[in-house]
This record gives C-alpha cells, sequence and structure tokens, in this order.
C-alpha cells in the first residue's frame, strides 16, 4: 500500500473496519461544464449515490428524471426506472461517467 493511502485508512481505523463497511451512500450534486457539453446538464443535480464498497458497484439516482436510476458495474450500465424496469442497457459497460 502506498504511503498515504496506509496513513488515510489508518486514520479512519484502519483496513479491518474498512472491510466491514458494505455501503456507501450520500447525496451529491455533480454539474459543471464537462456535462453540459455531453447534452446531460443537470444529470447528477441532486442525487443519492449509493457504491458497494467490497465490490465495483455504484447507483445515481434520481438519474435524468424522478424515477429513474442508474447501475454501473465492470460487466454493465443499466438505465432503469426505480421498479428496476430496464430503459437502456450497455455491454460491456462503459466508464459511468461516459453516460
Amino acid at each position: 500500500m502506498n504511503d498515504l493511502l496506509n496513513r488515510v485508512i489508518t486514520s479512519h481505523g484502519g483496513l479491518e473496519r474498512w472491510n466491514k463497511i458494505t455501503l456507501l451512500e450520500c447525496d451529491v450534486s455533480v454539474t459543471g461544464s464537462t456535462w453540459s457539453r455531453k447534452g446531460w446538464p443537470d444529470a447528477l443535480k441532486n442525487v443519492h449515490v449509493s457504491a458497494h464498497a467490497q465490490d465495483q458497484w455504484i447507483s445515481y439516482r434520481p438519474f435524468t428524471g424522478g424515477n429513474k436510476r442508474s447501475r454501473c458495474t465492470p460487466a454493465h450500465t443499466v438505465i432503469e426506472t426505480l421498479g428496476t424496469t430496464s430503459i437502456s442497457h450497455i455491454s460491456p459497460a462503459m466508464p459511468c461517467g461516459t453516460i
């Protein structure tokens, strides 16, 4: 482990504590010129983000609308309704930030 990463993990309770975490969640607003250039200026404005700590999985909701969310893994990217009806599926996955 590099020195900075080791210091950060140690200052937050150590690797054993990190390994007990399963889900990270936060409310964020990701805006700016990058999303505007892609034609999605408010795609990630005022969203709830969930990320599995031990897997490569992340979800944003709402995503481009009140009843949709995105789910991204290394294998696929899905945009679906909150009732889990798939609206768009990209496989193999594109990096979540490139949608």
